[in-house]
């Protein structure tokens, strides 16, 4: 499954030595381009505060924005760009961070925090199954699975066809004629072509079955990595039956703020923990102006959540991190070219 380039971070600025506090405005008296940012992130929530702060000479806008129980907080430029988390830390030379290794001993990269905090994130996703009476060992609990994938979020037995298009990013997401046998269950195959500066680098098969309550499972991908239009390697694939015992959870049908699952869960790659932030975004992309829109947060480090995808109710995925955004849709049936993806 695609992994973005660029990742987007919720930023929790609160305790940063960079930022220095200026005043608390209101949306009003914020620019035009960052009270349209701020729009498009709030999710259906309210907002509780804006700041406004220098970060070294260059103005930010931290907002904080009511969702639910949760309070999301993010930045946004005086441009309206809604920043990357390693644009905040880019003045940084990173003596902070070295300090901090420094400081922990033998353990410079930080590998046992990495782990305990990682084995945390797991239970949280466990609890959060649970409580959603999710199965998160569906083939051993005997789960009736079909290929046939109707989430009112990700209908891919509908939508058989998308693109999207970011500044040198391409890719094309097509689901194929043909099902196939992953570890006993028919699914669905999702085949993703990845292109870069126009150059084909990767075709990707993924497996996805649903149960009867509407949950979608991820069986695994095939991975086909191209190099000057000839396959150089298979990075990040992985199967159930092959390397995994269980498929993982990639779409709940519970929507539920704050739920948290793992949709890739081969240790030790690829892991991904994922949350529902909200399902009342709006956000406009070159297909359309959509409402309504599921934002789930992303990330493979635990404690830090570093990207967003967008869905769209009856189309599936719109956007990640709003530099991927969605172009082109093709329904109830495959055009031209489809077949050519067959594996």
């Amino acid at each position: 499954m695609r992994r973005p380039i660029v990742a987007i971070g919720l930023l929790l600025l609160a305790g940063s030595t960079l930022v220095h506090a200026d005043d608390i405005v209101k949306l009003e008296d914020c620019p035009m381009p960052v009270r349209e940012t701020i729009g498009a992130h709030l999710g259906g929530g309210t907002i509780k505060e804006i700041e406004r702060t220098t970060d070294h000479g260059r103005v930010l806008y931290e907002v904080d924005v009511i969702v639910g129980d949760a309070i999301m907080e993010f930045d946004v430029a005086e441009d309206g760009t809604f920043l990357l988390e390693d644009d905040a830390d880019d003045d940084d030379d990173g003596d902070d961070a070295d300090e901090d290794d420094d400081a922990e001993g033998d353990d410079v990269d930080g590998d046992d925090g990495d782990e305990e905090e990682g084995a945390e994130w797991d239970e949280q996703a466990r609890q959060s199954a649970a409580r959603a009476g999710i199965s998160l060992t569906p083939i051993a609990d005997k789960v009736a699975f079909s290929s046939t994938i109707t989430h009112p979020y990700l209908p891919l037995s509908t939508v058989r066809t998308t693109e999207l298009v970011g500044d040198d990013e391409r890719v094309m997401r097509e689901v194929q004629p043909d099902t196939k046998l992953i570890g006993g269950v028919e699914c669905l195959v999702l085949a993703e072509k990845e292109y870069e500066d126009g150059e084909l680098t990767e075709i990707s098969y993924n497996y996805f079955a649903q149960d009867a309550a509407g949950n979608i499972y991820y069986f695994g991908e095939d991975v086909d990595d191209y190099e000057d239009g000839k396959v150089v390697g298979h990075g990040g694939a992985w199967l159930v039956g092959r390397n995994a015992r269980e498929p993982c959870l990639f779409m709940p049908a519970d929507l539920t703020i704050g739920l948290m699952f793992k949709p890739e869960n081969v240790a030790p790659n690829p892991q991904e923990w994922d949350r529902i932030d909200t399902t009342c975004a709006s956000l406009r992309v070159k297909a359309g102006r959509y409402e309504n829109v599921l934002v789930v947060a992303e990330t493979d480090v635990p404690g830090r959540w570093q990207e967003r995808k967008y869905y769209a109710r009856g189309i599936g995925l719109i956007s990640e991190n709003q530099d991927l955004n969605l172009v082109k849709i093709h329904a109830y049936g495959a055009p031209r070219g489809h077949a050519e993806l067959r594996r």
